[in-house]
């Protein structure tokens, strides 16, 4: 009865996250997501429930964090069965304040994506608010409010303030990968509108009178919900708008000026951002200067794609009313400097500046222009580069560089030497959009001499958080790196899927990891995972010159055990002939918002605390795909590559025609499809080079197929063993009911026996009621359900040689002047081309060259060289060309060959 109740209780679990979860998606297999984590967070030293909602979190039990100080435990009913996605929270008093990744794992489609759940030092309440002024909640200055948007409606609080007092008023969203889009109002007593926010910026108030004041949230489209979370504070902590300058170099202690409200001993700056007054304050930061975080992009904020690339750190200004919010500063290894307080808006009031230098500066005010001028040597080569968009500005770089030179009579000349505007570089695709308007120039000087160089913001603001920076650097070549899991491309009309590092038996994932180049580095990268279990391998990848990203594909075996764990990235290059390895940052999309009127998903990703696997043994992936052959399939430029595949399926992907495709780069964006009939698992893939033009090199692709099938969330063997422990329990109910009875008409039956028969009865029949509900529901589970999935294959390695042909070392000859020697021309033919080849030079010092043609299948031609009378002895080099047809496109192989010219006697 123990054992049975005991087995029982574990399919009891699954039965109940089960129920909760989300049906099978009509759109890929399943696999764990979080959407929401409620509340997203909780004062230091704080323990608080918290609840969890997402998509196919079956059997999950773990809620982990990427701080180890914050703990949590699954909650537990009254009799000590587990409560499906609700946890037990410890939050440590020394946790430090900000936003720390957390997932929701230990289920049975894997760990989830990452929400963010921050930290604070403030009091904090849980509260959706009130619909309407008249049932406001009522809360506290210096309050932390959790909470979720109403769908179609406001959330209003209620706080008493003073007269005076600068009140902070800000709702985090965005920073909680939350799908809101706050709209904050702040509304009199009368209701009369004081204060209003459309784009999600706090609102700095200040009342004119005592009393009770309201404020309202909404968001942007009225959408609500358990993904529209916030964390909205009410407090007269400080806020900082900006820093100047935004960069220091490590290693060094600097002067920081921090522009804001609220700042402790701030002073007025003079400007003002929307209508408010700033203060600024100096203050002095150390920054660190050791090898691991001269590379390193610390803090726990929202780093943006556009931003992956950068080092640095976080800073949060403390006070009695709580720390600010955080500004990063990052690393520059020039010396920083400043943009003087005197005028630089006119070419001849342009500020004097040394290179190299990271110059801080701000478009301020409206139509700003700021000139610099500068000395540079001729060959030295420097990298120029406006960093504005990438701080969070609201800016569209544009510099231009001039030339200054005087004429014979001291009269001074300018020539332009490059004007630049924005270069944009999106290295991640629709997942990761690292696009940004920063414009960036390589500088070869040309003579040596003085320059200068304008900038500005071509829209023209004006507005005092509009700062820059211009870094003009030594040439430095270097690279980060950034890995995420590759996701599934979206179906028709439908949202881009949230990707997760969830493996099946069997099943590929592609992890992209992506290269933020700098200084023109151009070298190839090549990747490395660490962490991996035997159950898993990963392919080798490299990011070779001219690209910006590589694909790693990460494959279960047929019988991997269950696994989670930690992977590192890794790339290794050569840098001024040095090794460098640095480790990938990760990222992870972390909401995708579906705009039905553009059918198109607008994607929120950044970076993350670190790249977690999993791998389940409770079923394999439902097809397969993959090469008959192993091995790396070759060819020239505009050829064929025919490669064989086979496809492996369960019986709910049979009867249905799979469509797959070759992918893993950007040439191959439009790869016609290659239709596999119904019930078919062989077909061939045809990489025509003349249509997917991959030059030269080697390439890691791998093959994807989005088929529509039959998927059981409940598999047979599953079902039958639920099926077996209910059999086993109504047996039981019945054996023990069976004595219960005799016991009870049994006059000679003590009456503890009697009630020990009936407990266990009881038991029993409950057992057995539990028992049939669950399979019950397994029974509805194991019932096939539409999907359209993704599959990919394990990676194809191609090689793209430049030509069908080798042409053999030609031997040297020797020729009189005045007469004509042979030399002979040996081709090797490769990849079964037969087709002619002209084989030519050009005349050259006196001696003419007659053109031959290797025919059809014929290995080697003679090309005659003819010596004028003239021409003085000596060794002569010619280029030997090849040249030849595949699939109507021209290939020439060159070839060089010595002439020895002989005196004539």
């Amino acid at each position: 009865m123990k054992n049975f109740s005991s087995s029982l209780l574990g399919f009891a679990c699954f039965s109940l996250f089960l129920g909760a979860s989300s049906h099978v998606a009509a759109q890929q297999l399943p696999r764990a997501t979080l959407s929401s984590v409620f509340p997203a967070g909780g004062q230091q030293g704080a323990i608080l429930e918290v609840t969890v909602s997402g998509g196919d979190l079956d059997d999950s039990n773990k809620l982990t964090f990427s701080h180890p100080g914050i703990t949590a435990k699954q909650k537990l009913d009254g009799g000590g069965a587990p409560v499906a996605n609700r946890y037990n929270v410890t939050i440590g008093e020394n946790v430090p304040v900000g936003f720390h990744d957390v997932r929701v794992g230990g289920g049975r489609f894997g760990v989830t994506n990452v929400r963010s759940f921050a930290v604070g030092d403030l009091p904090e309440i849980v509260s959706n608010g009130g619909t309407g002024l008249e049932n406001a909640v009522e809360v506290k200055l210096g309050t932390v409010i959790n909470g979720q948007a109403p769908s179609r409606n406001y959330a209003y609080y209620k706080v008493e303030l003073k007269k005076g007092q600068r009140v902070i008023l800000s709702c985090l969203a965005k920073e909680l990968d939350s799908k809101l889009e706050p709209v904050l109002v702040v509304k009199s007593s009368s209701g009369l509108e004081l204060e209003r926010s459309r784009s999600g910026e706090p609102i700095d108030f200040t009342p004119t009178a005592d009393g009770d004041y309201y404020l309202g949230l909404h968001d942007f489209i009225y959408g609500g919900g358990v993904s529209h979370v916030y964390r909205l504070s009410i407090s007269e902590r400080p806020h900082i708008d900006f820093v100047i300058p935004p960069a220091g170099q490590p290693g060094k202690s600097g002067k920081f000026t921090l522009y804001g409200r609220n700042l402790p001993g701030g002073v007025d700056s003079g400007m003002v951002l929307e209508g408010k007054s700033l203060q600024k304050q100096e203050v002095i930061i150390k920054l660190p200067g050791d090898v691991k975080s001269r590379i390193s992009l610390a803090g726990t904020s929202r780093v943006e794609p556009n931003q992956a690339g950068f080092d640095g750190i976080e800073y949060r200004l403390p006070s009695s009313k709580g720390r600010s919010n955080p500004v990063r500063i990052f690393f520059s290894d020039a010396p920083v400097i400043a943009e003087v307080a005197g005028p630089n808006e006119k070419a001849s009031e342009a500020q004097k500046i040394t290179v190299p230098c990271d110059y801080a500066g701000l478009f301020y005010p409206r139509r700003d222009r700021d000139w610099v001028t500068f000395d540079a040597k001729k060959g030295d080569v420097y990298w120029v580069e406006v960093v504005s968009d990438r701080l969070g500005a609201p800016t569209n770089p544009y510099f231009r560089v001039e030339r200054l030179t005087k004429n014979d009579k001291g009269e001074e000349k300018v020539s332009m030497v490059q004007e630049v505007t924005d270069s944009p570089v999106n290295i991640g695709g629709a997942s990761f959009n690292t696009t940004s308007v920063d414009p960036t120039f390589r500088f070869s000087v040309p003579e040596d001499g003085t320059y200068r160089l304008l900038t500005y913001d071509m829209y023209n603001q004006g507005a005092p958080n509009s700062l820059y920076r211009l870094s003009i650097r030594k040439e430095a070549p270097d690279f980060r790196l950034v890995a995420m899991v590759e996701g599934p491309p979206a179906m028709p009309n439908k949202a881009l899927p949230i990707p997760t590092a969830f493996l099946r038996r069997g099943q590929v994932v592609p992890v992209k990891v992506m290269a933020f180049k700098r200084d023109g580095f151009n070298e190839p990268i090549e990747i490395n995972l660490a962490g991996l279990p035997d159950q898993i391998s990963a392919s080798k990848a490299t990011i070779y010159s001219g690209q910006n990203s590589t694909l790693v594909l990460l494959a279960a075996k047929d019988d991997a055990g269950a696994w989670s764990g930690n992977v590192t990235v890794s790339g290794k290059a050569m840098v001024n002939e040095k090794v460098i390895r640095h480790q990938a940052r990760t990222a992870d999309v972390t909401a995708v918002i579906y705009d039905t009127q553009s059918k198109k998903s607008k994607v929120r990703a950044r970076l993350t605390g670190g790249m977690l696997v999993t791998v389940t043994d409770r079923e394999k992936v439902p097809l397969t795909i993959k090469a008959k052959e192993e091995k790396v399939w070759e060819h020239s430029v505009f050829g064929n590559i025919q490669i064989p595949i086979s496809i492996a399926f369960d019986p709910g992907f049979k009867s249905v025609e799979k469509n797959v495709v070759l992918v893993g780069h950007p040439t191959l964006a439009k790869f016609k499809a290659v239709k596999v009939g119904k019930d078919k698992a062989e077909a061939n893939i045809d990489l025509n080079l003349a249509t997917y033009k991959l030059g030269v090199g080697d390439y890691t692709l791998y093959f994807r197929s989005q088929v529509k099938g039959k998927y059981k969330r409940v598999s047979d063997g599953e079902l039958k063993k639920a099926k077996d422990l209910a059999v086993a329990a109504d047996k039981t109910a019945k054996e023990t009911k069976k004595s219960s009875d005799e016991l009870a008409k049994n006059k000679d039956a003590k009456a503890e026996e009697k009630a020990t028969a009936k407990k266990k009865s009881v038991e029993a029949a409950v057992a057995k009621k539990s028992a049939d509900a669950l399979v019950k529901k397994l029974t509805a589970g194991n019932k096939a359900g539409d999907v359209t999935a993704t599959f990919f294959s394990a990676p194809i390695q191609v090689k793209v040689t430049p030509a069908p042909i080798d042409l053999k070392p030609i031997k040297a000859a020797s020729v009189k002047a005045g007469e004509k020697a042979e030399v002979v021309v040996d081709v090797v033919r490769k990849y079964g081309f037969k087709d002619e080849i002209t084989i030519s030079s050009k005349t050259a010092s006196g001696i003419s060259v007659g053109n031959v043609k290797i025919l059809k299948d014929q290995s080697n031609g003679k090309l005659t060289f003819s010596a004028g009378k003239n021409v003085k002895p000596g060794d002569y080099t010619f280029e030997i060309t090849a040249k030849m047809t595949l699939n109507k496109q021209n290939i020439t192989v060159k070839k060089s060959a010595v002439i020895k010219v002989i005196a004539a006697q």
